[in-house]
C-alpha cells in the first residue's frame, strides 16, 4: 500500500527533476563549458534573459528551485500549491520565448 501511495508523486516529479537537472547542467555549461552564449547581443530585446550572464544564471536558478519545489509539493500531496507553482513555472518557461524579437 505504501508503494502505491508513492507511485503517483514519483511519476509526477520525474519531469520536473529531469528539467531541474538540465538547468543545472546548463548553468555549469555557462561557467565551465565552451558554450558560446551571445550575452548582450543586439539580437535580443532589453527584457530578454540573454541580456547579461547574471540575469540568465539567476533565471535558471529560480527556474530550478521552482522545479524542486514542485517535486516537494507533489510528495507532500499539496495540490493547491503545486498548481500555483506549476503556473508560475509555465509563465517562466514562456517568458524567454515572448521577449525575443
Amino acid at each position: 500500500m505504501k508503494f502505491k501511495s508513492l507511485l503517483v508523486p514519483l511519476c509526477i516529479s520525474i519531469l520536473p527533476l529531469f528539467l531541474a537537472f538540465l538547468n543545472v547542467f546548463d548553468i555549469f555549461d555557462v561557467f565551465f563549458g565552451k558554450g558560446d552564449y551571445p550575452f548582450g547581443s543586439e539580437f535580443f530585446s532589453p527584457f530578454s534573459i540573454y541580456k547579461s550572464k547574471a540575469l540568465y544564471v539567476t533565471y535558471n536558478v529560480i527556474f530550478t528551485l521552482l522545479f524542486i519545489v514542485l517535486t516537494i509539493l507533489s510528495f507532500k500531496r499539496n495540490w493547491k500549491w503545486f498548481l500555483i507553482v506549476l503556473v508560475i513555472d509555465i509563465v517562466l518557461f514562456c517568458y524567454p520565448i515572448m521577449t525575443n524579437e
